[in-house]
């Protein structure tokens, strides 16, 4: 179940098994560059998937959202949202790589053995 977190007329959402370290900001709003509207926010919803990771001091602009599996590098600025199964870093934050899992390694393996073997038996 998700944990969800409303701030003013914006929302944070916490997906299941997320973790967070010390420090991070999740922001929702951006004020006008214009004068007149400067009173004004823009608010804006954050989603963080399940399983996310979000290293310390990291933090996740408006209208973000960091899909399942993630790791926010410590010192992070998300400004974009994020696929799935990424490690990213930097300000702003960039893919470093992807993560793939144990079962995702080991499916390509499998796959790859059972090409090999159709095309063994077609030669």
């Amino acid at each position: 179940m998700a944990t969800r977190y409303t701030c003013a007329s914006g929302r944070i959402t916490i997906e299941d098994d997320v973790q967070i370290g010390p420090k991070i900001n999740l922001i929702i709003e951006n004020q006008p560059v214009n004068p007149s509207a400067r009173k004004d926010f823009d608010l804006k919803s954050i989603l963080i998937k399940r399983n996310v990771w979000i290293g310390t001091k990291a933090k996740i602009s408006p209208g973000v959202t960091v899909g399942e599996n993630t790791i926010v590098a410590a010192g992070a600025l998300v400004n974009k949202d994020v696929p799935t199964n990424i490690l990213l870093g930097g300000v702003p934050a960039k893919v470093i790589r992807a993560i793939v899992s144990n079962y995702l390694s080991n499916l390509a393996a499998l796959l790859a053995m059972f090409a090999m073997v159709s095309y063994l038996r077609s030669t």
